[in-house]
């Protein structure tokens, strides 16, 4: 797979997750997440065990946040933009 077609597809995948949370259903389901995944709270609770564990599940919920903060349209302006500075490259 080339550089490209790797891009767009991570936009399209952006654009799915902001498809999937931005909507009212959506929104609940994120918030829902942040309540199961310890996201607003500490991580410590006194056992590494168990900061461990939750500290994975809050990435989860990070990895979204990072997703929908994307644009894809940005994205995919930037990649075209300079793909073309680079096909004109001498």
């Amino acid at each position: 797979m080339t550089q490209n077609k790797k891009a767009y597809k991570q936009i399209d995948l952006i654009a799915d997750y902001k498809a999937i949370f931005e909507d009212e259903k959506g929104q609940r389901v994120l918030f829902d997440l942040m309540k199961k995944c310890h996201f607003m709270h500490t991580s410590f609770q006194g056992d590494i065990n168990d900061c461990i564990f939750r500290e994975g599940e809050r990435n989860v919920v990070n990895y979204i946040l990072m997703m929908l903060k994307q644009d894809p349209v940005n994205l995919k302006m930037f990649i075209d933009k300079n793909e073309e500075e680079e096909l004109n490259y001498v």
